[in-house]
């Protein structure tokens, strides 16, 4: 599987977040934690836009062309 999303070194939460997305199955809430500076913010982030994202072509990731 092709990481689309920027983020590096947590591809199991990234397809995780992933599939939930393609199968629509996506949880009232997530708890991401972990030790500092691992990219918990940017896995958020970049999962925000995905969730958000406009496009109707783009399956379970983020365009990074949507306000």
């Amino acid at each position: 599987m092709t990481n689309y999303w920027t983020v590096y070194g947590h591809d199991w939460a990234v397809e995780y977040l992933r599939k939930g997305m393609v199968n629509n199955r996506i949880r009232q809430a997530y708890l991401i934690t972990g030790a500092p500076n691992i990219g918990k913010n940017t896995l958020a982030h970049t999962f925000a836009m995905a969730l958000n994202c406009e496009e109707p072509d783009v399956l379970s990731r983020p365009c990074y062309t949507c306000r």
